[in-house]
């Protein structure tokens, strides 16, 4: 990780907030990525310090359910692996109601 200059013009590529570091996106540095894409604080510890197992399943779904309806098919497939791999990760939660990623059509 390496901090961009607080003069850069850069913005958060997540939020749009003034960037102040830059993060290796999609592929970690670790294995092997070099793109890197500015970050705010706030998103990078989001990202790097918030491990998603320990996010709340409701929330998490909260997050992902406006990709649904604008992602491919082979990008709604990872998103329901993401979706599952949480929702293990938080067995025994209760989802919020009205939170959860309903299909379209569903009730």
């Amino acid at each position: 990780m390496k901090r961009t200059d607080p003069q850069d013009k850069e913005f958060c590529w997540a939020c749009g907030a003034p960037a102040r570091e830059r993060d290796h996106f999609p592929m970690p540095a670790r294995f092997g990525g070099g793109r890197l894409f500015p970050l705010c604080v706030t998103c990078h510890d989001l990202k790097d310090r918030h491990p998603i197992e320990k996010w709340n399943a409701s929330n998490a779904f909260l997050a992902i359910s406006g990709l649904i309806n604008r992602a491919s098919r082979d990008e709604k497939i990872v998103l329901m692996k993401l979706i599952v791999m949480v929702a293990e990760a938080n067995a025994g939660q209760t989802p919020v109601p009205g939170h959860g990623v309903e299909p379209p059509g569903t009730p």
